[in-house]
């Protein structure tokens, strides 16, 4: 069994930030999980929602807003003051956290629908190959469609299928004869 700490040790520190992954490997967990976006720029950033009006100070959707402005908002201070000033976490600024921190497994999840996610899922695994993280590399989605992708580019990278507990595939399970 593995335990992968999921936005991070979000009980912790603030969800899917750096110090949330920091704090989940510090206390053992096999690896961590987070989500990523495109900015409207191109740049692909760390949040669990497509928004950010949950975790910042500020509020629109991560496909609309440059890099540069999610940067002006605050990631942490919703959790406590001793975040305060906390920026979104780009995927090179992870990618290199997990490598110096030597994460045991690395949990990218891809939205269904995502804001160019074939771009996304190209550049993950480029970057992860880049870091040398290409065994340690997961990447998970509610979307098969971007399993897919994700084979086509590498078929050698780690996928997990994430289904809701009344998915579709669970329905067959209970309704198979």
């Amino acid at each position: 069994m593995f335990v992968i700490a999921h936005r991070g040790a979000n009980r912790y520190a603030p969800q899917n930030t750096i110090e949330a992954f920091k704090k989940a490997l510090e206390q053992n967990a096999d690896g961590v999980e987070t989500d990523v976006h495109m900015t409207k720029d191109g740049h692909i950033v760390l949040c669990h929602n497509s928004t950010i009006k949950a975790t910042s100070d500020g509020k629109g959707k991560i496909k609309e807003k440059y890099l540069a402005e999610l940067f002006s908002y605050d990631f942490g201070s919703w959790f406590g003051s001793v975040y305060a000033n906390t920026n979104i976490p780009t995927i090179d600024e992870f990618l290199q956290t997990m490598k110096e921190k030597d994460a045991g497994i690395i949990d990218i999840e891809v939205k269904p629908n995502a804001y160019n996610s074939r771009e996304i899922v190209s550049r993950i695994i480029k970057l992860a190959q880049g870091y040398g993280l290409t065994q340690k590399l997961l990447i998970s989605s509610f979307d098969i469609e971007i399993l897919k992708t994700v084979k086509q580019i590498n078929p050698c990278i780690t996928t997990g299928y994430l289904y809701p507990k009344i998915g579709e595939i669970v329905r067959r399970w209970f309704s198979s004869p």
